[in-house]
């Protein structure tokens, strides 16, 4: 499956998955093998977001998954094929959650104006902050992906190609047209990357957010208040960088 739009520079930014038939065992499975690839790939995610991939055993992950240790080298092909099969299960999981939102906002991107851009942002703030605040899997998602980060790797580098690049991109054609900037600009991308790194931020410090907030978790009414947040910060943004031209 692919979805896809142009930048402002007139260069198509696509969001395509990466392996569509093991993605859709995965996140749909419907066989005690897919069922059992699902949970250790779900295990995975989740131990190696905590302890990191080197420090992560296959046999923690069968013990959490509860799985035999020799499924993961049957299905996988050992400890790395795990880890590029987390990336696909992210990559799907993201792409569940976002693109068909995000594809009907590309589809009126061309004739914006930079207030309706503006709101699009918006609407694109919304559509991701949802997932990353509300989802019960996204917190172990995002600490995963940080991991990654610090890590680089094949399977960050999935998730790179298929979701964040695009994104990006796509953000940055929005803002382009609402501030008046150009989208291949540096200092554009380094303001679609402020914007867009406090969603990740705000679930990864989760613990410190509840504590300063006396809040007991978080729930519709705290995710509104948080997503509310981040458009009055686009706004003071958007407003600023017209102001400077």
């Amino acid at each position: 499956m692919t979805n896809a739009f142009s930048s402002a520079s007139g260069h198509p930014v696509e969001f395509q998955h990466p392996d569509t038939s093991a993605q859709e065992a995965l996140l749909n499975p419907r066989t005690a093998s897919d069922r059992t690839k699902k949970a250790l790939v779900e295990a995975a995610i989740a131990v190696f977001g905590e302890k990191g991939y080197a420090a992560s055993s296959t046999r923690e992950i069968a013990k959490e998954a509860s799985a035999n240790i020799a499924a993961i080298s049957y299905h996988f092909g050992g400890k790395e094929g795990l880890r590029d099969a987390c990336a696909v299960y992210v990559v799907g999981m993201m792409h569940r959650a976002w693109v068909s939102r995000l594809t009907q906002i590309t589809e009126s991107m061309p004739n914006l104006t930079p207030d309706q851009a503006a709101e699009q942002l918006e609407t694109m703030i919304e559509v991701m902050a949802s997932f990353v605040l509300l989802d019960n899997k996204a917190r172990l998602i995002v600490r995963f992906m940080m991991r990654e980060l610090a890590t680089p790797s094949s399977a960050m580098d999935e998730i790179y190609t298929h979701v964040m690049a695009p994104a990006h991109s796509m953000a940055c054609t929005l803002w382009a047209t609402a501030s008046g900037w150009d989208a291949d600009e540096e200092r554009t991308k380094l303001e679609v990357l402020s914007i867009v790194s406090q969603l990740f931020y705000f679930r990864m410090a989760q613990d410190v957010i509840l504590r300063r907030l006396d809040w007991d978790r978080i729930t519709e009414p705290e995710a509104r208040k948080m997503i509310d947040t981040f458009k009055f910060n686009l706004r003071a943004a958007v407003a600023k960088a017209r102001e400077e031209g």
